[in-house]
């Protein structure tokens, strides 16, 4: 996962790539000044931005993050926030990791695969 230090400070970057960026970093700045607390840290995940289609596409790369964020009304808050910094880009999310690790699951796979040979200790 980068951090928004790395995101912010790569080099050699397409004009989409760095206007996305810029719209991204104004979104989050809009965010802390009206207290949308939960998207500004959900967007902590965030890899990659870019303009495609007219789209800012945002790339998360926490399954949970993407799942708590990718519904109407964040997207519509984003969307507004968006519509006041560039009229006619819209937001689409992205989620580029994977499914988290259910661990009772994992658990129970084990032991039916390993049975008596597996110690599992808490």
């Amino acid at each position: 996962m980068a951090s928004l230090d790395e995101i912010f400070a790569s080099n050699n970057l397409s004009e989409s790539k760095k206007k996305a960026k810029m719209y991204f970093g104004r979104i989050l700045i809009n965010l802390r000044k009206t207290n949308h607390i939960k998207m500004y840290s959900l967007l902590d995940s965030v890899e990659d931005t870019d303009i495609i289609d007219n789209k800012l596409t945002i790339s998360l790369s926490d399954k949970v993050a993407y799942d708590m964020i990718n519904n109407a009304n964040d997207i519509s808050i984003l969307d507004g926030i968006l519509r006041g910094i560039q009229e006619g880009l819209k937001v689409e999310l992205i989620c580029t990791g994977k499914e988290p690790v259910d661990v009772f699951k994992l658990e129970s796979r084990l032991k039916a695969e390993f049975g008596k040979l597996l110690t599992i200790k808490k």
